[in-house]
């Protein structure tokens, strides 16, 4: 009887023992979430994971109960810490890197306020991290998060460069509207006003970056190896400057023509168009560069 009392009490202790490490490791992982939301009181990112998954452990690990596998954004956040930073420090200095290489190249604090996800993207693209230093790349992203995984991309269309001032005196210049997209066909817009009405010109790009160099009287903004699109007419009237060049740059893409523009690849626009009233015959635009959206 004694003995069987012994036993009782030992299981009662062992249960209450792993009672209580149960519950201090899901305080600690709560400890953890708590931390994030103080670093970022308005986003929905994390809701997005516990709404989807039933736990939070998804934002930052691979399996949804935690463990010691993590994915990018929590990796960073994990070296952070084992670097001595604070929990809130960690998530804080994390903020500034694009963890899980999403097609829009984000950030991870862009994600977090687009309420998307810092350490997933789209596709068998994730890479699984381990706490010995193995990684396991070309995984698939929980199935039942919530929400878009990834910013809707914009195409990170910017201008540069500078246009050279034609014979009349006016300055093309050069624009994108829409999201350059690999897969889409259409809806991006490549357009240049301000030219020399009734002239042919084109527009012309690189993968290869950008240049500033001195080129017929203006500046060549795109490094070679480049590749001219076909040939357009300006319209308008001639010698006013009431000329406008437009593509569809998608349509473009879609065509084939240049196989190195894929998702995720940047590109160099720049446009071109005779002028006869130059001392070069030409003239340039500026220059516009975007990177390519899914």
């Amino acid at each position: 009887m004694k003995s069987f009392r012994r036993s009782m009490l030992t299981a009662t202790a062992t249960t209450l023992v792993v009672s209580v490490l149960a519950i201090g490791t899901a305080s600690a992982y709560s400890n953890y979430l708590n931390n994030w939301r103080t670093v970022n009181p308005t986003s929905t990112t994390d809701d997005n994971v516990i709404n989807g998954t039933g736990q939070s452990c998804a934002l930052c690990h691979f399996t949804t109960n935690g463990g010691k596998n993590w994915n990018a954004y929590g990796w960073k956040m994990r070296q952070n810490m084992a670097a001595g930073q604070s929990v809130n420090n960690a998530i804080i200095n994390a903020g500034p890197f694009d963890s899980d290489a999403d097609p829009t190249a984000s950030t991870n604090i862009t994600e977090i306020g687009a309420n998307t996800q810092p350490g997933w993207t789209t596709g068998p693209h994730n890479t699984e991290y381990f706490d010995n230093g193995n990684t396991t790349p070309n995984l698939n992203p929980p199935a039942t998060i919530l929400g878009s995984l990834d910013p809707a991309c914009s195409g990170s269309i910017v201008t540069y460069c500078t246009s050279k001032v034609n014979s009349l005196g006016c300055t093309p210049a050069i624009s994108m509207t829409g999201a350059p997209s690999a897969s889409a066909g259409t809806g991006c817009t490549l357009s240049t006003v301000n030219a020399i009405g009734n002239k042919n010109g084109l527009f012309f790009h690189s993968t290869s970056g950008p240049l500033g160099a001195p080129f017929h009287g203006g500046f060549l903004c795109v490094k070679a190896p480049t590749k001219r699109h076909a040939v357009l007419a300006s319209g308008g009237t001639g010698g006013t400057c009431s000329g406008t060049f437009t593509e569809d740059f998608n349509a473009y893409i879609a065509s084939g023509a240049d196989p190195a523009l894929v998702s995720g690849a940047q590109v160099w626009i720049q446009n071109w168009s005779r002028d006869p009233g130059s001392a070069s015959t030409d003239s340039l635009s500026d220059a516009v560069t975007a990177v390519l959206c899914p």
